[in-house]
């Protein structure tokens, strides 16, 4: 394993699956909330530009690019997103964002795609689990989801 001393907190890994259908079971994939995809990964940094670089070796530069004054790699199944802390503050204002011991870059949200919002939000509602609307979704806010935020979307 590689160490990047200055992305030690945003570590990527990688691997193949060499027998799939022991990961990719159907009855395993029928969620109540209604998950069916992760569609980001979430970071925070104050200089995005360094996960871009990473992001550019790993991805492709061709799947690289800074979107409205962030950070998007697309990986094939998904991407991974690096907000400045503003953006993540403006982002999920709605629950807060989670405890963190480092200025450094790191992951701190996921996003999820349901099949039907208000059934996954109704889900979160009915088990007394703190969430919020944000722009794109809900997110459940960190302290009830392990320090981390986790935002469902359609």
């Amino acid at each position: 394993m590689v160490m990047d001393r200055d992305l030690g907190d945003a570590s990527n890994f990688l691997c193949q699956q060499h027998r799939p259908e022991f990961i990719w079971r159907k009855d395993w994939q029928n969620h109540p909330n209604g998950a069916n995809a992760v569609n980001e990964i979430i970071y925070v940094a104050e200089e995005p530009g360094l996960l871009e670089v990473r992001w550019a070796k790993l991805s492709g530069a061709e799947n690289t690019s800074w979107v409205d004054g962030h950070v998007e790699a697309h990986t094939g199944c998904g991407r991974v997103v690096a907000l400045t802390p503003s953006q993540a503050r403006e982002r999920f204002a709605c629950v807060g964002l989670p405890v963190s011991h480092t200025d450094k870059p790191h992951g701190f949200a996921l996003q999820i795609r349901v099949r039907d919002l208000r059934a996954a939000e109704r889900i979160l509602s009915e088990n007394g689990i703190m969430h919020g609307e944000t722009a794109r979704g809900v997110a459940v806010a960190p302290e009830a989801a392990g320090n981390t935020i986790i935002e469902f979307v359609e």
